[in-house]
């Protein structure tokens, strides 16, 4: 799961990883946060953290490049997992229309019709099961500089085809990337309202209906792009919030989980928690793993930053904990895939997190994905496919490898 991911079908990650030693052992519960503003006070830690001396043995798999893509370089561009390709649509460029399936059977891409609406970067967008739905963009033919960017379209990839759907209305576009299907409805958050008293609202669109509605009042919201992140947990969304504050440089998380089949929401008050970026929200079934995004450290250092820095929380009774410090940060600050029972952080030292024990694996070493920020990971029923984000030294060479793509196949 990507910060900014599209939520993927959940799939055991095989039984090679039953029995793997852990990497580090279990650091105590954090503090807890006042119980007038959050969770209780006293959080049973119920996590049977692995230790051992053994030093752990790396998981089993292979790397393999996939092949040049169809289509031109793009920042921010919709990945999904179709349960048969991985598509990839949309974001900044001159062909932002454009996209390309890839079939790892075949191991051959197809380009992707051209879609009906020309998106912004890193728009909002899910995979339903059958459709791919993204919002935020113009119509072709629009002034570039217009608004509302409200347009939205669904792609059908059995079909081939893309029809364009409802747009929520009175809303001047999408407020961040962020996205989840909740198995019937695409959540999203919207602008509301003027250029000064501008509003973000939780929407709901159901493509049974054709119809967006707005959510209840929600006790936390995202100020602007990148002010706030968000995770389905498969029955309830986790929104954690970092309100905007230029004279602290420390910032105190605010979280609140959302609960579609009831339409309301459970404020988790004042997370124990610190940082001066918004932290990753990867989900790893009923809780989330949050760790902070300022940590950018060089791509063989140790963590060396408090612990508290980085939290697990507990979407069904709002408890939280510190987790297990990991061996290193440059992985686990970019994008991670969920599998239904680890969290795949990818990269140049991959790691794995295994939430039921608490600990850390090593995944194999990535061959050319050197650069600590990854763009995407997606896991796709039996694989994950990672998407190399730009390396900067090697921008002056052949673009072809500037957004490098790879696969990693574990072990049967």
């Amino acid at each position: 799961m990507s910060r900014r991911m599209i939520a993927v079908p959940l799939a055991l990650i095989l039984s090679l990883i039953s029995g793997t030693p852990a990497l580090g052992q279990g650091s105590s519960p954090g503090p807890s946060p006042d119980p007038s503003t959050g969770p209780p006070a006293a959080c049973v830690v119920s996590v049977a953290r692995a230790v051992s001396s053994v030093r752990p043995a790396l998981l089993a798999g292979r790397w393999r490049r996939l092949p040049n893509a169809p289509i031109s370089d793009r920042d921010g561009p919709v990945v999904a997992w179709t349960g048969a390709e991985l598509l990839i649509w949309g974001g900044a460029g001159t062909s932002g229309r454009t996209g390309a399936a890839y079939d790892p059977t075949t191991r051959h891409w197809r380009p992707v019709p051209t879609a009906p609406m020309i998106p912004d970067p890193a728009i909002p967008a899910v995979w339903t099961g059958t459709e791919l739905i993204v919002w935020g963009g113009r119509r072709p033919g629009s002034d570039p500089h217009s608004w509302p960017r409200n347009e939205a379209a669904a792609f059908d990839p059995s079909a081939n085809t893309w029809r364009r759907i409802a747009s929520p209305e009175g809303a001047s576009g999408p407020v961040t990337d962020l996205a989840v299907w909740t198995g019937a409805e695409m959540l999203a958050w919207g602008w509301f309202g003027g250029s000064s008293s501008r509003q973000a609202r939780l929407l709901a669109y159901s493509p049974t209906t054709d119809v967006w509605r707005e959510t209840a009042p929600a006790p936390v919201a995202p100020e602007a792009p990148g002010s706030a992140t968000m995770t389905w947990t498969g029955s309830e969304l986790v929104v954690v919030d970092y309100p905007y504050d230029e004279a602290v440089d420390d910032v105190a998380a605010r979280a609140a989980v959302y609960t579609p089949a009831t339409d309301t929401w459970r404020d988790l008050g004042t997370l124990p928690m610190l940082g001066g970026g918004v932290p990753d929200a990867h989900a790893a079934g009923d809780t989330v793993l949050l760790m902070n995004a300022y940590q950018w450290p060089d791509e063989w250092s140790s963590i060396g930053v408090a612990s508290t820095r980085d939290l697990v929380l507990s979407a069904g009774d709002g408890c939280d904990r510190v987790p297990a410090p990991a061996p290193w940060t440059s992985s686990t600050g970019s994008a991670s895939a969920w599998t239904g029972r680890l969290l795949l952080f990818p990269g140049a030292r991959g790691l794995a997190y295994d939430p039921a024990t608490d600990s850390w694996l090593r995944l194999p070493r990535a061959p050319g994905l050197e650069q600590p920020l990854i763009a995407s990971a997606t896991w796709a029923t039996d694989r994950l496919f990672v998407r190399g984000a730009p390396y900067l030294p090697a921008l002056g060479r052949d673009r072809a490898d500037s957004w490098p793509m790879y696969e990693f196949i574990p072990s049967k």
